[in-house]
């Protein structure tokens, strides 16, 4: 449905889209399918994390086109994949890769955090999230 929003949104014209960002996280592989959408899309998207941004919603804080923002009580949590059933195992191997190579170019992770081991976790408050490149900017209103 997101992806169709956005899609929808570009369309109509090319002015700035702001996304807005509170999320527990999700499937990785969703957030990725909506990633690539924004980097087809004519229309830039900001980005801003309200308070809660984790996994998935990391990653599309990250991948904003436009101006990458989150308030300053906003906490980033940024993790290797996670999976829960055997068969995904190699699944979730293949996408490591896409993953990681993600990271390496949306934002200025240590390089020791790269790959991205499976079950690893890194909570970030929004200063260390521009101080890792996640965002641009913090909000401050």
């Amino acid at each position: 449905m997101t992806i169709q929003k956005l899609l929808y949104l570009d369309a109509q014209s090319p002015l700035p889209i702001d996304l807005y960002l509170q999320t527990p996280g999700g499937e990785i592989m969703h957030a990725m399918a909506i990633e690539r959408t924004m980097r087809l899309m004519k229309a830039p998207v900001n980005t801003y994390a309200l308070y809660e941004c984790n996994s998935g919603g990391a990653l599309l804080l990250a991948a904003g086109t436009g101006k990458r923002r989150a308030f300053a009580d906003a906490i980033i949590v940024v993790h290797g994949i996670v999976f829960d059933r055997k068969p995904m195992r190699e699944l979730v191997e293949r996408v490591q890769d896409s993953y990681s190579d993600f990271w390496r170019k949306r934002a200025r992770l240590p390089e020791s955090w790269l790959p991205l081991p499976l079950g690893s976790i890194h909570i970030l408050p929004a200063k260390e999230a521009l101080d890792y490149g996640l965002i641009d900017e913090i909000v401050s209103r």
